[in-house]
């Protein structure tokens, strides 16, 4: 319960830093400090999705560890007395795959996208305040190449903590395509 907490405040907090950031972004926009606000925005979405993760995978740990007590326990019951039913069902029914609506699933992808969204509206902002404050195409494209190279290696590791917990665990998560 306290992991799910920890996801909703990291991402109302984290909404409300970025609404402040473009906020500051958009007011500073003839300034000179527009473009630097605008592509701060970037490792503060990322600092953002980092946190909402921890706390995913700390609740993901949890379940997987009621899920595995849940089998021991029912085993257990079974092995004293097979006639008995499972006394414990709550992994097993939310996991059932003839009911797969039982487990919310949308979240996971919904978060990412918005914060990509985020990264790139960050970008342009960045990139059209940078123009027109001077700075030279060498500049902006070093700042992207930068920003594209560190959002790469950042996506991988997403993607690397997703697909552990969609391939090694029966947690719920939809496993990605491809």
């Amino acid at each position: 319960m306290g992991a799910i907490s920890n996801q909703h405040m990291a991402l109302t907090f984290g909404t409300g830093a970025l609404i402040a950031a473009f906020g500051a972004g958009v007011l500073s926009w003839e300034k000179t400090i527009a473009p630097a606000i605008f592509i701060a925005i970037v490792p503060l979405s990322w600092w953002i999705l980092t946190m909402w993760i921890g706390e995913v995978v700390r609740m993901l740990r949890a379940v997987e560890f009621c899920g595995d007590q849940e089998q021991l326990i029912n085993e257990s019951i079974t092995r004293l007395d097979p006639s008995q039913p499972q006394a414990l069902r709550w992994e097993s029914w939310r996991r059932d795959e003839e009911a797969p609506w039982r487990t919310s699933t949308w979240t996971y992808k919904s978060v990412a996208l918005l914060l990509l969204l985020t990264n790139l509206a960050a970008g342009a902002g960045g990139t059209v305040t940078a123009v027109r404050n001077g700075w030279t195409n060498l500049v902006v494209a070093l700042v992207w190449m930068l920003t594209l190279a560190c959002g790469a290696y950042f996506a991988r590791w997403v993607r690397k903590i997703y697909r552990r917990w969609t391939e090694n665990a029966e947690v719920g998560i939809p496993a990605l395509p491809g």
